[in-house]
């Protein structure tokens, strides 16, 4: 690996994780689901590792895009006050 992290405390990043994986386990278990598409995109599509790595890859984008910065961590203890 590249020494990529992930943070497993922001929602959005375990929302990412759960649609990827459900999209790859249902594209798997339900063959028949993009039946309908075009033969293109249907390529694509059939297969349960490429789907849930496209659906991983746009929500990615879309949740923590490009600009992304992280939060700055803090200190909760900094509202503290120590009794002498």
């Amino acid at each position: 690996m590249l020494g990529a992290q992930v943070d497993l405390n922001r929602h959005e990043n375990l929302f990412i994780i759960a649609c990827s994986v459900g999209i790859g386990l249902g594209v798997t278990t339900v063959p028949g689901l993009f039946e309908s598409l075009p033969d293109n995109l249907r390529i694509l599509m059939d297969n349960g590792i490429v789907a849930g790595s496209l659906t991983a890859i746009i929500l990615n984008l879309i949740f923590n895009g490009l600009n992304y910065t992280k939060p700055k961590h803090t200190n909760h203890n900094q509202g503290e006050e120590h009794a002498a």
